[in-house]
């Protein structure tokens, strides 16, 4: 007998093949949804002699086992029952308040109806479309933008219009321009929200300046558009001065804003949150509790102990410290190691995880990224980042994981194999 899709029995036991047409039962979003392109990609770089600056990920030679291990232990033991069990969807209670000290502390005035808490704050961007966006409706992003961002939208049949971005961030004028445009085909009942990551962009690395911040916000504002403010990477500032954030910055209640634990402590506990306007935070909370119920309880009572504990003020100094050698070393091994063409250019982040790499306008990053595996290193297109696969001629390098030791080499690796690639493109 046939009891379901191709999942495992007992062991050694027949795998059953599934006999439903599922294509056919698949709904309009799981249709459209395909396998990333970039991922099959990287997968020819998944062997132990390549060394990647793929990943987005945070140093796992950085994270406070000790520390998390025995707060846990003594979350379990005062509080076992009440943390094993299930939580408010909308985050406990004592989380929310650490929460208000910490964000206060960056100039963030909330009260706890101001905030949600979330499984990662990839559940937010999953979220946000859900809430505000019917097929066919306009998200406004930064060219580049975080490629979790599109498949999140893209999930829910959203056009996603890419905006003119510089050094200094998205350009205030250019998304005017683009809002007009928009409007005068008729449709200004589609333009929902625009979605930004102003503090050292993923994947670019860039921090818009203020003056970008309050001139995007007069924008969005004026046409009624919901401003969603990506800052995972906020904290993580080597050097300059921070900026406001634009939920700091916002007077007219028109910001929500993400935030996350996973690269300030770990992403294993997958503690994040969202705060903005009551009315929106209700709304989100009441979509959260289809989606998950609730956050972990015991996750969201370590970071709360973690954070009145003071150990945030303790560790977060010492990521900043080994991101910022890390990034030095990237950054002198470039200048080191890659060749001098005529139109390569990379960002200089003075914060983040993240450095962009632009190769002459009619190189193209794909064949690249072949020639950089024959030489045993990888990076992440820059194609992944654009709506409609733009910015073929870029990518991506994270500094962030790997060693200090394995950074030097990859990147001579990379220079040896782009210094190869523009002498047979030539």
């Amino acid at each position: 007998m046939k009891h379901g899709c191709d999942f495992p029995g007992p062991q050694g036991a027949r795998k059953e093949e599934c006999m439903l047409d599922l294509e056919k039962l698949y709904s309009t979003t799981a249709r459209a949804t395909r396998k990333s392109a970039i991922r099959e990609l990287l997968k020819l770089a998944d062997k132990p002699e390549v060394i990647s600056f793929a990943g987005g990920w945070p140093s796992p030679d950085l994270f406070p086992v000790d520390t998390i291990s025995d707060l846990m232990v003594k979350v379990l033991k005062e509080r076992g029952r009440k943390v094993l069990h299930y939580s408010k969807a909308e985050g406990e209670v004592g989380l929310k308040e650490e929460l208000i000290r910490l964000m206060a502390k960056d100039g963030v005035t909330a009260e706890a109806e101001n905030i949600l808490v979330l499984t990662g704050s990839q559940q937010g961007l999953d979220m946000l479309p859900k809430a505000f966006v019917d097929r066919g409706d306009v998200v406004f992003v930064e060219t580049p933008t975080y490629v979790g961002a599109i498949q999140a939208f893209d999930n829910y049949g959203t056009h996603m219009v890419p905006v003119e971005t510089d050094d200094n961030g998205m350009d205030a004028a250019a998304l005017e321009k683009s809002i007009a445009e928009w409007k005068q085909r008729g449709q200004a009942d589609r333009l929902k929200m625009v979605y930004l990551i102003p503090d050292f962009q993923n994947p670019s690395g860039i921090t818009m300046t203020e003056e970008r911040r309050r001139g995007v916000l007069e924008v969005a504002a004026r046409h009624g558009l919901l401003v969603v403010d990506d800052a995972p990477y906020r904290d993580l500032r080597f050097e300059g001065e921070p900026v406001p954030s634009l939920y700091a910055l916002d007077k007219k209640q028109s910001v929500i804003s993400l935030y996350t634990f996973s690269k300030t402590l770990v992403p294993g506990l997958r503690v994040a949150w969202a705060v903005g306007p009551r009315q929106l935070i209700d709304k989100l909370t009441t979509l959260k509790q289809s989606v998950d119920l609730c956050s972990s309880a015991l996750s969201q009572h370590v970071v709360a102990d973690y954070l009145a504990g003071g150990c945030m003020e303790r560790y977060l100094p010492m990521f900043n410290a080994d991101y910022r050698h890390k990034r030095d070393i990237m950054l002198d091994a470039m200048d080191k190691y890659l060749p001098k063409l005529e139109g390569l250019k990379w960002t200089r982040p003075e914060g983040g995880l993240f450095i962009w790499v632009t190769l002459p306008e009619k190189m193209d990053a794909e064949k690249l990224f072949h020639a950089a595996v024959r030489e045993n290193v990888a990076f992440v297109l820059g194609s992944a980042f654009h709506p409609s696969g733009g910015l073929k001629n870029c990518f991506r390098l994270n500094f962030s994981f790997a060693a200090p030791d394995r950074i030097h080499e990859g990147v001579s690796r990379l220079g040896r194999a782009l210094t190869k690639f523009a002498q047979e493109s030539a």
